[in-house]
């Protein structure tokens, strides 16, 4: 059996058109014409340890922007009292209760602060 380039994934994301980041220190994005780097890419001229993702969505919540809530799989989301869970998603657990359709729970603990954090600003009119 073939063994997979160990960057396929990625270069599967470029083909679909997904707008791509890499941690080369801090999350960057590919660009619309990463050339070089996608010859690297696929030579397998690149360090196995850089990570790779899709760039996440954002939305604006008053005026700062933040990640997007994910209405699928496992996250994270912040109770009334600033306390952080991680969210499971799974069927049955609370049904009454799905953050999810809530748009309460995010990709990071980062992003489920940021949000708190700028639904706060936005309610109590702090300037960002």
């Amino acid at each position: 059996m073939k063994k997979e380039h160990p960057h396929a994934q990625v270069l599967r994301w470029i083909a679909d058109g997904e707008n791509v980041e890499v941690d080369a220190e801090r999350w960057t994005t590919l660009g619309l014409r990463p050339d070089q780097f996608l010859i690297s890419l696929i030579r397998g001229g690149l360090s196995s340890s850089w990570q790779f993702r899709i760039k996440p969505k954002t939305i604006t919540v008053g005026d700062r922007e933040i990640e997007a809530p994910v209405m699928s799989g496992p996250g994270y989301y912040i109770t009334d009292h600033g306390t952080v869970y991680r969210w499971f998603d799974e069927p049955g657990l609370n049904p009454q209760i799905d953050l999810q359709k809530l748009g309460r729970v995010f990709a990071t603990e980062e992003a489920a602060r940021a949000a708190q954090e700028a639904i706060t600003a936005l309610l109590t009119k702090e300037p960002s």
